[in-house]
């Protein structure tokens, strides 16, 4: 074979059997074995090998116009079939939806949230992107046979939005940008930049996520229908796209972070909202009207919004949750009216909270409404319940429902100290213990400063040393002091005397 037959033979392209294939290739790792460098090259597809080269250079750049939708659904087909990781540098327009119909890896060189820091409008930075330019679904992902196993791995979306600036906004009605039905869907440091709505699961969908962004505006995740189970891990819903008052007051009056339906033993750990009307909602799925069961939140911050974390009424059966490790801060203006900082609503729902703070809501801090429905609690930090109008509790519990405290709240909003529990329901919650030493008055009465913060309901007490005393709690009592009389075996009061009390304080 001559010199320019073998040049001729490596310059192919269109031939499989030359060009590549020709070459060899060997790792230097111990027990590897030749191959062909088109062989190697075939381990991973690149979106850009369906795309038309001239191409290529914008979309590395960032500033493509071409419609790609018609060869990214080509490259993943063709990924699809054969089995093989899906690489997508640059940035992608797509027209259409694109669909995932069996199992794939899609993955790209990650990406820069924004340039610069919380303007009315960010500046969308570098990475691996899909601009999806219309209304509808931007990737659906559906097997109808199998469970797919799909990974999308370091891509981020982002659509067109109204002007920010002006002064109301509303979020054009796009679909969701990720829709996944039937498959296990793992999403791993994936950016939705300001979708509409963010990513929905349904039909079975087994969802795992690893570091999510973005800004939803109307929705971020909602699970509608799931397998078992759900695990969400790191997720930050912030003003990425836009921090201006107009989105400002569409997010705090109308947004939901996170959806959860018909979903069994969903674990959610570090997740962090700024701005939203709901952080997580639990809702009845349609028809079934099935709610969430087992749900897990832990290590949490809802924060600068409405509700924390809320159960609407209107399911079938009632809302398993614990919550743990986490705070929540309302707003003062702007948020859904009357909302609290925890809102249980509806029937027969059992709730466990512990290390929670919460602070400035419109409403309560922790608010059970509805028939039948526990939550048990412990190392709470209530405050700032009710801001505008200052005469609601801190802790409501509606009749026919029953709240335990392991320890009284921490009360850090001065002054309401006597507004802290309230409502028809059952409340039970130790406030603390004394020891006292003082001498009666001449009717045989002690006053007591407990300084516990809040008025108890029950008092226990005793005299000490086996004293034929016996102390009386009365009905005088508040948030610092509470007086008692002390009487001897015979009724009688015991005047100017020095007597040692042990009392517990119950609400």
């Amino acid at each position: 074979m001559s010199d320019d037959t073998l040049r001729g033979d490596l310059a192919n392209g269109s031939d499989s059997e030359k060009g590549a294939a020709l070459v060899a290739f060997k790792l230097t790792d111990v027990g590897a074995l030749a191959r062909t460098v088109a062989d190697k090259l075939n381990d991973t597809l690149c979106v850009l090998d369906f795309i038309p080269s001239t191409q290529h250079a914008a979309i590395l750049a960032g500033t493509s116009t071409y419609d790609a939708t018609a060869d990214v659904q080509a490259a993943i087909n063709a990924a699809i079939a054969a089995r093989r990781k899906l690489y997508a540098p640059g940035h992608y327009r797509l027209t259409a939806k694109v669909n995932v119909t069996g199992a794939l890896t899609l993955y790209g060189d990650g990406n820069e949230m924004q340039v610069g820091w919380l303007g009315d409008v960010q500046t969308r930075g570098k990475g691996s992107w899909f601009f999806l330019d219309h209304t509808g679904v931007g990737f659906f992902i559906n097997d109808s046979v199998h469970r797919t196993g799909v990974i999308f791995d370091g891509i981020g979306t982002y659509r067109t939005q109204p002007a920010t600036t002006d002064g109301s906004f509303t979020p054009i009605a796009h679909g969701w940008d990720i829709e996944a039905k039937n498959c296990d869907l793992l999403l791993r440091d994936i950016s939705l930049y300001n979708p509409t709505k963010g990513l929905l699961c349904w039909g079975g969908t087994r969802l795992s996520i690893e570091r999510l962004r973005g800004e939803p505006l109307s929705v971020g995740i909602e699970i509608n229908d799931a397998g078992d189970t759900c695990r969400i891990r790191d997720v930050h819903f912030w003003p990425f796209f836009s921090n201006s008052p107009s989105v400002r007051t569409q997010l705090r009056a109308n947004a939901k972070a996170i959806v959860l339906r018909d979903v069994d033993n969903p674990d959610l750990c570090g997740i962090f909202t700024l701005g939203y009307a709901d952080g997580v909602v639990c809702e009845p799925i349609a028809g079934t009207l099935a709610m969430p069961l087992k749900v897990r939140l832990s290590n949490f911050d809802f924060d600068n919004g409405g509700y924390g974390f809320r159960v609407a009424s209107g399911g079938a059966n009632g809302v398993t949750a614990i919550l743990t490790h986490g705070y929540i801060l309302g707003v003062s203006v702007g948020g859904p009216a009357n909302a609290s900082n925890i809102d249980i609503g509806g029937n027969n729902n059992a709730i466990m909270i512990d290390n929670v703070g919460m602070d400035l809501p419109q409403d309560c801090n922790v608010k059970v409404s509805g028939t039948g429905n526990v939550v048990r609690g412990a190392n709470w930090s209530v405050g700032r319940w009710n801001f505008d109008a200052g005469t609601s509790f801190g802790i409501e519990v509606a009749a026919g429902n029953t709240l335990r405290l392991a320890n009284p709240p921490i009360i850090t909003q001065a002054g309401m100290t006597t507004l802290v529990f309230g409502g028809a329901g059952t409340i039970s919650c130790p406030l603390g213990s004394g020891v006292t030493t003082s001498n009666t008055s001449a009717t045989g009465y002690i006053t007591i400063t407990h300084g516990l913060g809040i008025a108890p309901r029950v008092i226990s007490m005793t005299c000490q040393f086996g004293t034929a005393y016996h102390p009386r709690p009365t009905t005088t009592r508040n948030a610092a002091t509470f007086d008692l009389q002390v009487r001897d075996n015979t009724g009688t009061a015991v005047a100017n005397t020095s007597v040692t009390v042990e009392w517990i304080a119950f609400y």
